[in-house]
């Protein structure tokens, strides 16, 4: 009897040092992590639908009609067509903050993206240890994991304001457009009336 109780008592010794050494299942955490990846490649995408081409293309348009209305303008100007202006230029003023945003979302992104990857080959490689030398315990990796999804989460949440701000900006241009176009197609046509007839006087 004495000697099956010694034999059970080595046999769950053993058991419990081969399984201290078996290292964590992180399936479930490397789940999560591809989900994030997924996640923040797709809302990366509105970010691919900002073009700083267009953008810088509208400054320009806004620059050029407003500075030629401001020359040859010539008389009162309604109330209307005055709050038109001045919205028609606040979108310019809007673009560079846009700009400068975009880049930092952009590679905010990079960076969450690689540090998922990273962490991802980490726990499916079984590794020990992360790039400073810290154990990767259980309890440490679900910090790393958490942190992660905060990150991804603000990250996603960041894009998602910059795309709105864009479609803003996009939306009050195309309103506004028509109604400043028309205004500086009047302008101009009426100006090179006055050379066309001053030419003609000439004559």
């Amino acid at each position: 009897m004495r000697y099956s109780f010694l034999c059970l008592t080595i046999f769950f010794a053993v058991s419990s040092f081969f399984n201290s050494c078996r290292p964590p299942d992180y399936t479930k955490q490397i789940r999560t992590l591809d989900s994030l990846r997924v996640q923040v490649e797709s809302a990366g995408l509105k970010l691919s639908a900002i073009t700083p081409e267009n953008n810088a293309a509208i400054g320009d348009s806004i620059e050029k009609h407003l500075q030629y209305i401001q020359i040859h303008y010539i008389g009162s100007m309604t109330m209307e067509m005055a709050e038109v202006l001045s919205g028609y230029g606040g979108i310019r003023n809007l673009l560079p903050s846009l700009k400068q945003r975009t880049e930092v979302v952009e590679k905010e992104k990079e960076k969450t993206l690689k540090q998922l990857k990273s962490l991802r080959e980490a726990l499916s490689e079984k590794a020990t240890h992360d790039a400073t030398g810290k154990e990767l315990t259980t309890e440490y990796v679900m910090q790393l994991l958490s942190s992660e999804q905060a990150s991804a989460e603000n990250l996603i949440s960041e894009i998602a304001h910059v795309s709105e701000e864009n479609a803003s900006i996009r939306d009050q241009f195309n309103s506004l457009y028509p109604k400043v176009r028309s205004c500086y197609d009047s302008i101009k046509n009426e100006r090179m009336g006055e050379i066309i007839k001053s030419e003609e006087i000439k004559k």
